[in-house]
């Protein structure tokens, strides 16, 4: 992964925040 790319990728990790980490938890628990 290049940098800009791993900045971009955490900012919208930030920007989602608890709905985004909720999110993948559901995804995760369907996609098992």
């Amino acid at each position: 992964m290049d940098p800009l790319r791993e900045n971009l990728y955490i900012a919208d990790v930030d920007q989602a925040g608890k709905h985004g980490f909720y999110q993948m938890a559901l995804y995760f628990s369907y996609h098992r």
